[in-house]
């Protein structure tokens, strides 16, 4: 990407063009000497600083990083002028590290364009790697006549990419992933012995904390609206800390990921522990925000920075406060666990999914897998990066959750753009001037709330229009009969099975939005697999889709219910012709982690050869064998009269040389009541005949 530079009037240099060379997306060398500090502040090259005595001081060059981040300043020399590390320090003057220190680099260069010495700004000495000598030769004529390779450039965004490792000794640090566990352990204790609030109110707090830390460490958030400008003024004065929080940088990251227009009206934070629901600081918990930043702030030295996210990050800090029982109810219901998401996506095969593929995660929660989808696909996530400044990717991804008028209501939209935030964050680290395009083109286009009584239930508008739907919908049947009515009072005509619960509505919507040829993998409990009342709706499956695999989860697999689940895969019928080709039917007992409230990893995970085996069934369907005793391949008869629950195909013996325990089933008394509901309906339903 190029930048644009108000050149006229400010130097000659700059005036006759061709100082600007791009390396490489938004990483570019500019190329001068006969330009002023004082100039190049003008033109926009450099930040509106205070320079004072270096105003008349020309460097040579500077790697930039998006407009105006300067990660390099460039002294250029002939060659011979310096045969040694100490001759090359002697050709930066003290106003290099001035400068240097005023622009916030961390790293200057000498070179002939045969010998180069990299130095640090802070300890004036050499840079170092924590295996030895840092070497690395900038050849200045190469970059600026545009000679460097594809793989030239590939090299130079990852040599600049380590400065960000430097630590203060000037020694470039290996990339660390940031593993989350104790810092959110920590900070939702004290929030909760603060606040008594309970885990997901916490939750959004601490993610809202995050993002400020975050883009901070992107060196998004600068000088006045730092994290550690917020976090140095709380040790003196939480008070003025927190009004400062509240009143500036909560609003600058507001219009950097401004609202959807005409949206939904979320943005990625809307935490209501350190603020007031009007947004002004709530100093009844400035001690507790100074207590937060202190943990952040600790956990950042440990880990050096947040820029170098574990893409599981988001994951296992949610993970943290559904173990505390008390949110696990009110979290769980809108977050799939990520092993059984990755288990989806893996089953795709993610390279043949077209370029202009429009995919839809109709009750999407937090997000999980439209994002893991991107994560998985570098075809899906390089339509995201930003060329002459417009965000506008072929492939269309659509998430939507039900909310109310009620401000706990928007929560799970927000989390879900706060996770595309970490998901994209590697693309918004590098374009760093595009935050209101990510913002207006990514997040708020992908991610809607929809505050209306039935939801995505209520949206008509997609029949025959998805390639692909991922989802995991609710699964409720308790209230089920207004939802019902409502649907017949707007006449809307979508859903004919009169299945039992949201879940089967949730099956017939997407079986109406799906494109002939299109495809569906959903989560759903054991109840719409079995249920009498839910026939009608199996049958529906059967007659306008062929049913590619039936997946047998193990009960506990969802943190909120200790319902058995099932990954159905469907692909809507071009013709309506009876299926012909086998279904893939797999027992899954263990999915890497422990099933109890703890949820520690394991390494058992039935998901992993599930997903392998179910790709290599699907490229040869007729053809495929295997001897692995979890996998059946079916006839579609199978599934023709009578239940879907595919684990009670396998025999007693063959469960026990599995090592699958017998599970036992539970349900609430609202569920029993329906049960009980439907076998009086039987019974009345066989005296008649």
């Amino acid at each position: 990407m190029m930048y644009k530079y108000n050149t006229i009037g400010v130097s000659e240099e700059l005036a006759q063009g061709g100082f600007n060379a791009h390396i490489k997306d938004n990483l570019h060398y500019i190329k001068i000497g006969a330009t002023t500090v004082s100039q190049l502040s003008r033109a926009g090259i450099f930040p509106k600083k205070s320079y004072k005595l270096l105003e008349k001081n020309k460097p040579d060059g500077l790697i930039v990083v998006g407009k105006n981040t300067i990660k390099v300043l460039v002294e250029s020399k002939k060659t011979g002028v310096f045969q040694t590390e100490k001759e090359a320090l002697a050709c930066l003057t003290d106003w290099y590290f001035t400068l240097a220190e005023i622009l916030n680099c961390k790293v200057l260069c000498v070179t002939d364009n045969q010998n180069t010495y990299w130095f640090h700004a802070d300890t004036k000495k050499l840079i170092k790697t924590s295996s030895g000598d840092f070497n690395k030769i900038l050849n200045v004529e190469e970059i600026t006549n545009d000679e460097l390779s594809l793989e030239g450039r590939n090299d130079w965004e990852n040599t600049i990419n380590k400065f960000d490792n430097l630590n203060e000794d000037g020694i470039i640090k290996e990339d660390k992933l940031m593993n989350p566990e104790t810092l959110a352990n920590r900070v939702w204790q004290h929030i909760w012995i603060s606040t008594g609030k309970e885990p997901e109110k916490c939750l959004y707090n601490v993610v809202e904390i995050f993002i400020f830390k975050f883009l901070s460490d992107l060196e998004i958030l600068t000088d006045t609206y730092s994290f550690n400008n917020i976090y140095e003024l709380s040790k003196t004065d939480k008070d003025a800390s927190l009004s400062m929080y509240a009143s500036m940088v909560r609003k600058k990251i507001k219009e950097m990921f401004p609202k959807s227009d005409g949206g939904d009206g979320t943005t990625i934070i809307n935490g209501t522990i350190f603020v007031t629901e009007t947004g002004e600081a709530n100093l009844k918990n400035a001690l507790l925000f100074q207590t937060v930043l202190k943990e952040f702030a600790l956990f950042g030295e440990e880990e050096r920075s947040f820029k170098n996210i574990d893409k599981e990050f988001k994951t296992r800090l949610y993970e943290n406060f559904l173990r505390q029982s008390a949110g696990v109810k009110a979290l769980g219901q809108y977050f799939t666990p990520r092993n059984v998401v990755k288990s989806v996506i893996n089953m795709l095969n993610v390279d043949s999914i077209p370029e202009d593929a429009k995919i839809c995660d109709p009750f999407c929660g937090v997000g999980g897998f439209l994002l893991e989808l991107v994560n998985e696909s570098p075809k899906i996530k390089n339509q995201f990066i930003p060329e002459n400044g417009k965000i506008e990717p072929k492939t269309e991804l659509i998430g939507y959750d039900k909310g109310s008028d009620e401000k706990e209501d928007e929560r799970t939209i927000i989390l879900a753009k706060a996770n595309a935030l970490i998901y994209f964050s590697d693309l918004i680290s590098k374009y760093k001037d595009a935050t209101e395009q990510f913002s207006k083109e990514v997040f708020n286009k992908i991610f809607h709330l929809e505050r209306t009584n039935l939801g995505t239930l209520g949206i008509t508008k997609h029949k025959n229009q998805f390639d692909l739907i991922l989802t995991n919908p609710p699964y409720v049947t308790s209230g089920v009969t207004s939802i019902k009515k409502e649907i017949i009072d707007k006449g809307i005509e979508i859903y004919r099975s009169n299945g039992n619960g949201l879940e089967g509505l949730a099956v017939e919507w997407i079986i109406d939005a799906l494109k002939p040829g299109g495809s569906a993998f959903v989560v759903l409990p054991d109840g719409i697999m079995s249920r009498q009342g839910d026939k009608k709706l199996r049958d529906n499956i059967l007659k306008k889709c062929c049913v590619n695999a039936i997946i047998s989860l193990p009960s506990r697999t969802f943190y909120s219910t200790p319902k058995k689940t099932y990954i159905l895969s469907i692909t809507k019928k071009t013709e309506q012709r009876k299926q012909v080709k086998p279904f893939f039917s797999y027992l899954v007992s263990e999915i890497g982690e422990t099933k109890d409230a703890k949820r520690f990893k394991k390494d058992a995970n039935d998901l992993l050869d599930m997903s392998i085996l179910y790709k290599q069934f699907s490229a040869t369907p007729n053809e495929f064998k295997t001897d692995n005793l979890r996998c059946k391949i079916q006839n579609i008869s199978r599934l023709e009269n009578g239940h879907w629950l595919i684990d009670r195909d396998w025999s007693n013996d063959d469960k026990k040389e599995l090592g699958v325990e017998e599970e036992t089933t539970e349900m609430t008394e609202l569920e029993f009541n329906d049960l009980i509901k439907e076998i009086n309906k039987t019974i009345s339903d066989f005296v008649k005949v």
